[in-house]
C-alpha cells in the first residue's frame, strides 16, 4: 500500500508495516520480515473500518460540510460581480461581502475540526499498530527474529509505522475529500454553465496518461527505497552497538565505506523518484491550466455573444481553478 504525498513528504510512501493481523504471512525476503500482500491489506482495511467507523463517519461528515460550504463561495462571488455590473446598491454589496467572509470563516472552522479528528484517528492507529507490531515480533521464534536485520526491525517500528500514520491521518480523508470535491465541483460547473464545462475535457489526457506512466515506476522505486532505508538503519545501528569491537579490530574504515554505499543507494533512488515527479507533477498542472485557458477563451466568446453572463463566467473560472488541488491530492495520495 503506497502513497505519494504532494508536499515535503512526496518521497515517503505509506506501506503496511508487516502482515495484517490474522492474515497470511505475505512475501518474505531473505533477512527481512514479510511484506503484506494485497489480501493482507484488504483484511487490515476491513478491520480498521469496522473498528473506527464512528470516528471515520464524524471526520468525513466534517470534511463534506466544509466542502459544501466552500462551494458556495465562488457562486456568491459571481453573483456579487453580476450585481455590481447591474448597478446594485452599496448596502447589497456590503451584505454580499459580509456573507462571503462568513462563508470563508465557516469553511475554515469546519476544515480545522475535520483535520483535528483525522489527526486523532491517525494517532490511535499509530499507537495500536506499534503495539501490535511489537506483540507479533515477540511471538516469533527467537531464531527467526535474530535472522532479520536490525535495520528492518527498526524501520518497521518507526518509519513504516509513521508512514501508516500519515496515510490514515492525511491520505484517507484527503483521498475521500478530493474525490467528493471533484464530483461536486464538476457538477457545480455543469449546473452553472454546460457550455463552459466543455473546457474540462482538455485536461483529461494530461491527468490520465501521465498517471498511467508514473504509477508503476514510482511504486517500484518507493518499495526499493524502503528496503534501502532499512539497510542504512541496520549499518548505523550495528556500528554504534558494536563500537568497541569496531575500534578494537580496526573496522572503522570498512564500516564507513559500508555506510557510504548504502546511503548512495538511497540517494540514487530518491533522485529517481524526484525525476519521475518532475515529469508527473507538471503534467498534473497542465490538467488544470489547459482547461482554465480554454474556459477563459470559450467564456470570452460566449460572453460577447450573450450566451453566458459575467457572474456565470466568474463562478466557472473559480471552480475550474479550484479543481487543481483536489485533482493533485486524489492522484498523488492514491
Amino acid at each position: 500500500m503506497t502513497t505519494t504525498p504532494t508536499q515535503a513528504s512526496a518521497d515517503a510512501p505509506a506501506p503496511h508495516p508487516g502482515p495484517a493481523p490474522n492474515g497470511p504471512p505475505g512475501r518474505t525476503e531473505a533477512g527481512r520480515l514479510p511484506l503484506a500482500d494485497r489480501a493482507d491489506v484488504r483484511i487490515w482495511i476491513g478491520a480498521f473500518l469496522r473498528g473506527e467507523a464512528a470516528r471515520l463517519l464524524l471526520t468525513f461528515t466534517l470534511f463534506a460540510a466544509a466542502l459544501v460550504v466552500g462551494l458556495i463561495g465562488p457562486r456568491l462571488l459571481g453573483h456579487l460581480v453580476e450585481s455590481v455590473k447591474a448597478g446594485t446598491t452599496t448596502g447589497r454589496v456590503d451584505l454580499l461581502a459580509l456573507t462571503f467572509v462568513a462563508i470563508l470563516l465557516a469553511h475554515a472552522l469546519l476544515a480545522r475540526a475535520a483535520r483535528t479528528q483525522a489527526t486523532l484517528l491517525g494517532e490511535r492507529v499509530l499507537a495500536r499498530t506499534r503495539e501490535n507490531f511489537v506483540r507479533r515480533v515477540l511471538g516469533l521464534p527467537l531464531a527467526e527474529v535474530e535472522s532479520v536485520g536490525t535495520g528492518d526491525l527498526l524501520s518497521r517500528a518507526t518509519t513504516d509505522a509513521d508512514r501508516l500514520n500519515e496515510s490514515i491521518r492525511q491520505a484517507v480523508p484527503r483521498i475521500a475529500l478530493a474525490a467528493i470535491t471533484l464530483v461536486f465541483t464538476v457538477a457545480a460547473i455543469l449546473l452553472t454553465s454546460p457550455l463552459l464545462a466543455l473546457g474540462l475535457v482538455a485536461g483529461v489526457p494530461f491527468a490520465v496518461l501521465s498517471t498511467w506512466w508514473y504509477r508503476p515506476r514510482a511504486t517500484r522505486a518507493y518499495e526499493r527505497l524502503l528496503a534501502q532505508e532499512a539497510d542504512v538503519l541496520a549499518v548505523t545501528h550495528e556500528t554504534a552497538r558494536g563500537a568497541a569491537t569496531v575500534e578494537a579490530l580496526g573496522l572503522g574504515p570498512r564500516q564507513v565505506k559500508r555506510h557510504g554505499a548504502v546511503v548512495d543507494q538511497v540517494v540514487r533512488t530518491r533522485q529517481r523518484t524526484t525525476w519521475l515527479q518532475t515529469i508527473w507533477f507538471p503534467s498534473l498542472d497542465l490538467a488544470t491550466m489547459v482547461p482554465m485557458t480554454l474556459t477563459l477563451l470559450i467564456g470570452g466568446l460566449a460572453y460577447q455573444r450573450g450566451a453566458v453572463g459575467l457572474g456565470e463566467l466568474t463562478a466557472v473560472v473559480l471552480y475550474v481553478q479550484a479543481l487543481g488541488e483536489p485533482l493533485n491530492d486524489l492522484l498523488t495520495w492514491t
